[in-house]
């Protein structure tokens, strides 16, 4: 084969074999290249995923929730009277103001003493115990925001203790609680202090639940709200009664119609006037007449009562039943508590008042040895308060525990 061909023929066995050469390199930096973008594509893909799901956590329990930093508490103070010792009135206010403060929801003011010494100084209204209002006003002067304030009754064998708490802003009143105990020693007003803080609050529920600091006056809790009428069965003779929730006070809607054998009677011995009416109670059978779970209510009591539904000079008007009243002076039966009048019997027996007036015993003595009760007239708006003969019989409401 001649030298030409044998040259072009090697020019081409090289020129095709640097063709292979860059064919394989150029499919290599294109697999590269393609590799290169295929992880970047993925690695894009990747991080545009969603984050799992994070775990869930559950829900803390009511008892886990945080109470509010004491900077934000308002300051509260308390005041008791009603014991007959004032050390005892003392040692149960010390108790209160802790038991308070473990709610998470006050702070106790650096000053509550002087503030107790304070109130405790205060002159008295004609009924004896310092009004609401001259109340709120020593609380507002002391730099408190909250007043509590607790009576002792000592009555039917137990030491009955009762308290409130009040807005010195306003002199609403927020929150009600109360008990009966048999106090002893001082160790068992730490034990009634809880006690009455857990109604104030809680209720039946125990310590720890939410809670929140009732509104002001005009929208509180006590501002005159009737949570609705419910029915209450007497297991004792099965006799049912309506009642009625105030302020967070479970009330009877009805005068209680259960037979004591000494100290109570039907108006004029007249069956169908119990029926009608309830029973005429003297104040010791008042005392023990209430069925289990409910108690006669203190002093204290139905002044928070006739507080929440107008005040004295109006609650009369908005309590009573717009039923069997005399002629002309129906009530306007605004909280459904159909106040009735149900009249009264006299220490000799004599029975007088029916449809003209309501008397209610309280469970609180006077220092004369009578008793204290509430009166409602057919011709008036108010109701006022009165002192009179234990033996005497007149209408029982009770109260829920």
């Amino acid at each position: 084969m001649p030298s030409g061909m044998c040259g072009r023929g090697g020019d081409r066995k090289a020129r095709m074999n640097k063709m292979r050469r860059y064919h394989y390199h150029s499919s290599a930096t294109v697999l590269t290249a393609l590799l290169i973008a295929v992880t970047a594509s993925l690695s894009v893909v990747v991080t545009a995923q969603p984050m799992p799901p994070a775990p869930s956590i559950p829900t803390p329990s009511v008892s886990a929730i945080a109470p509010v930093p004491i900077a934000d508490r308002p300051k509260i103070a308390v005041y008791v009277f009603g014991a007959e010792d004032p050390a005892i009135n003392k040692a149960m206010a010390t108790r209160l103001i802790a038991e308070l403060a473990n709610t998470g929801r006050y702070q106790t003011a650096d000053n509550y003493r002087e503030f107790f010494d304070r109130v405790t100084a205060e002159p008295k209204g004609a009924a004896g115990i310092i009004s609401s209002k001259q109340m709120a006003v020593l609380g507002k002067r002391f730099g408190m925001e909250y007043v509590c304030v607790a009576e002792f009754i000592t009555a039917f064998g137990a030491r009955q203790v009762s308290a409130h708490i009040l807005g010195v802003n306003d002199g609403g009143i927020l929150a009600m609680g109360g008990g009966s105990a048999v106090i002893r020693t001082f160790a068992d007003l730490t034990v009634a202090a809880e006690q009455i803080v857990n109604a104030m609050f809680w209720g039946a529920d125990p310590p720890g639940s939410a809670w929140a600091p009732p509104v002001s006056a005009a929208g509180s809790m006590l501002a005159g709200t009737n949570t609705g009428v419910a029915e209450f069965t007497d297991f004792r003779d099965g006799k049912i009664y309506k009642t009625i929730t105030v302020g967070g006070v479970a009330w009877m809607a009805q005068n209680l119609n259960y037979v004591v054998p000494v100290g109570s009677w039907c108006y004029n011995n007249d069956n169908s006037n119990c029926n009608a009416y309830g029973r005429l109670y003297d104040w010791n059978a008042a005392g023990a007449a209430c069925p289990s779970g409910w108690y006669l209510p203190s002093r204290l009591e139905w002044n928070d009562l006739v507080a929440t539904t107008g005040g004295s000079a109006a609650a009369g008007q908005k309590l009573k039943s717009i039923t069997d009243w005399n002629l002309g002076s129906s009530g306007l039966d605004d909280y459904g508590f159909s106040a009735l009048p149900g009249g009264s019997r006299d220490v000799g027996g004599k029975f007088a008042g029916i449809n003209g007036g309501g008397y209610w015993w309280t469970s609180t003595p006077d220092t004369t040895g009578s008793a204290y009760y509430r009166h409602i007239s057919h011709d008036r708006s108010d109701v006022d308060e009165r002192s009179g003969n234990a033996n005497q019989g007149i209408s029982v409401r009770c109260v829920q525990r």
